[in-house]
């Protein structure tokens, strides 16, 4: 957890790991990060894995592919800002709209009662996201 809170805070997405005597041991990165905490994390072709996962904690990891409707209906959303418009058609559609830009992995923001980080990128694709139902979230009339 600790590299977690380095890269969060580097904003950095990998790192190398040294032994004590200097020599490189090995390459980590966010995403293996990742994969020690919520599990295995494969590329969005996979059919095997859900675009959607819900964590014991309440949080849900979805794949920023993850159709904008499907994710609405997981979360009982009724409308999302500037959907009519057709900007986005994907929850990473959405989270690039609200952030105005590409994103770097940590980057974060709240909409309605929900906290979104991008927690993985695929070079300029956003890979993962984390949502995070905040204090004010009610799974009966989220917005």
């Amino acid at each position: 957890l600790k590299v977690l809170e380095s890269f969060k805070k580097t904003g950095k997405q990998a790192a190398l790991v040294i032994q004590e005597y200097g020599d490189i041991q090995g390459l980590i990165t966010l995403n293996d990060i990742l994969e020690a905490i919520v599990g295995d994390i494969s590329s969005t072709g996979d059919l095997d894995n859900p675009q959607a996962v819900q964590r014991e904690d309440g949080s849900w990891l979805f794949d920023g592919m993850l159709p904008i409707d499907e994710f609405k209906d997981i979360l009982h959303i009724r409308e999302l800002p500037e959907e009519s418009s057709g900007d986005y058609e994907t929850l990473a559609g959405f989270v690039l709209t609200e952030l105005g830009r590409v994103p770097i992995a940590t980057d974060h923001f709240e909409w309605g009662p929900f906290r979104f980080e991008v927690v993985d990128m695929d070079g300029r694709r956003i890979d993962k996201v984390l949502v995070q139902p905040t204090k004010d979230y009610n799974a009966n009339s989220a917005s």
